[in-house]
């Protein structure tokens, strides 16, 4: 299977799995489905990059990525609610937090019925069909490369300082870039399996790092007073956890000379 083929394979496999966990979500909009649709719709954003400028211009892949953007973007708000109810249910018989996930509750029903219309839209909207002879196998291997560089370059720039007093903020886009770049590269054919499952595991360590900082931001902007506090220590103890398995990884990965992002 050349290139292209290969890239229209995953592209359509893509699609209709997006198509598949919106119609999930819009049956069941639980934390679940919530996840699968938004994990899908980043996976088909990073594919649609790919795609010959001239077929992004056109109405059909145009309209289905705007929408799934549109949709995305009305679902965070979602997501880090539904990541601060899993990490705080265990605190539930607690009165105090029985009221404040009640209101963390209320919020995610407001949002949902934006999101909800924004879900039936992009059900509506025809879904892409591409075709391996629409792009031309040279030209896609030069734009793969390309997007994969630049995501290389973003990483290796924030590794430079991301082991000695880095910000959430850098982590968390050190963790979009790896997921970026992982989905970049699946589609190429002599792509490199154990970079792939370094960029994973970059990913899952960050994953639970970065949903520890949101439960403590909100915790921090929260009225629950002494009552956060235990938690509040317990999620710091669980963030640094994270923190010390994701530098450790990656200081014995430059020890051991790997190729960690670009191929030198």
């Amino acid at each position: 299977m050349n290139q292209s083929k290969a890239f229209v394979k995953h592209l359509s496999a893509a699609m209709s799995k997006t198509d598949s966990r919106l119609k999930a979500f819009l049956e069941n909009p639980n934390a679940a489905s919530v996840h699968n649709v938004r994990t899908s719709i980043r996976r088909l954003r990073a594919l649609a990059d790919l795609l010959p400028k001239s077929i992004q211009k056109k109405s059909k892949p145009r309209n289905y990525i705007n929408g799934a953007r549109a949709f995305f973007k009305k679902t965070t708000e979602i997501r880090d609610i539904d990541v601060i109810e899993a990490k705080l249910r265990k605190y539930n018989s607690l009165q105090a937090m029985q009221a404040f996930l009640a209101g963390k509750a209320e919020k995610r029903s407001q949002l949902l019925r934006d999101a909800m219309m924004s879900a039936t839209e992009l059900s509506y909207a025809p879904i892409p069909a591409f075709k391996a002879s629409q792009m031309s196998e040279s030209k896609l291997s030069k734009r793969n490369k390309k997007i994969a560089k630049k995501y290389e370059t973003r990483l290796e720039t924030l590794a430079e300082t991301i082991l000695s007093s880095p910000t959430i903020e850098q982590l968390h886009d050190f963790r979009k870039n790896c997921k970026m770049l992982r989905y970049t590269i699946e589609i190429d054919l002599k792509k490199n399996d154990k970079k792939l499952a370094l960029l994973g595991e970059f990913q899952r360590v960050l994953g639970l790092m970065v949903d520890d900082s949101a439960v403590l931001r909100c915790l921090s902007d929260s009225n629950l007073g002494e009552l956060a506090a235990p938690i509040i220590s317990e999620l710091e103890a669980s963030k640094e956890k994270s923190y010390k398995r994701f530098a450790t990884l990656l200081r014995k990965s430059y020890a051991r000379n790997v190729k960690i992002f670009s191929e030198k």
